[in-house]
């Protein structure tokens, strides 16, 4: 479902998901990868990448902030300069990030970074979906979720170029999705039973290939 909200409640939720009272940690300064910042990083946690390009895909299983250094000073030259560059992948397996359900999950903010090149196709019944972030947990879960100022460009899957949510609460604001598209479904999103708040951002020369949805595609099932 799409909600307009105002403002007020948007930099409300901003807070509460960002309101971490955790540790910061500085890749490649403190870890030298993503993954490894993750594995020692405690819910509440945030991770900040320094600007340049890395070449992994990112499992996020617990509640935290990932995000460039934008978030400490509004720089949005951070953005461009902090890039997650994707992978060609078979299967629904090779998103950029992927946020696995588990009991250390239940919000996660992602913010101030570039997604580029991802390619996760497939084939019936294993659909690559979400080419730069990916959520589908395995029940009724629930997970709380912002995603906002980055830039996506120029990924690819089958269902949702740039992002795929099932089951997802949260928003998805003040980002830029340039040239994403999606063989099927959602050339930039795909968002699948979720309660999303998308607002403020800017869709450019997106495409879903086969079917509808170039920009934007919600499914109730």
């Amino acid at each position: 479902m799409v909600k307009t909200q105002s403002s007020s409640i948007l930099v409300l939720l901003i807070l509460v998901v960002c309101n971490t009272h955790g540790s910061i940690y500085h890749v490649p300064e403190d870890f030298t990868s993503i993954n490894a910042a993750i594995e020692q990083a405690a819910e509440r946690d945030t991770i900040l990448l320094e600007e340049g390009f890395y070449n992994e895909q990112v499992i996020l299983d617990k509640s935290l902030t990932l995000a460039s250094l934008y978030i400490l000073d509004q720089d949005t030259t951070h953005i461009g300069a902090t890039t997650l560059v994707g992978t060609d992948t078979l299967g629904s397996e090779g998103s950029t990030i992927r946020i696995l359900q588990s009991e250390e999950l239940n919000q996660v903010r992602i913010a101030g970074l570039r997604f580029i090149d991802a390619f996760v196709t497939g084939t019936s019944p294993d659909y690559g979906k979400g080419g730069a972030i990916f959520y589908y947990p395995d029940s009724l879960y629930g997970l709380d979720l912002l995603i906002d100022h980055n830039h996506f460009e120029n990924n690819t899957a089958d269902y949702g170029g740039a992002i795929y949510l099932s089951f997802a609460n949260g928003t998805i604001t003040h980002n830029t999705f340039v040239m994403n598209s999606a063989f099927l479904h959602g050339g930039a999103c795909f968002l699948v039973r979720s309660d999303i708040d998308v607002t403020g951002n800017r869709f450019e020369s997106n495409e879903a290939v086969q079917y509808v949805g170039g920009a934007l595609q919600f499914s109730a099932s």
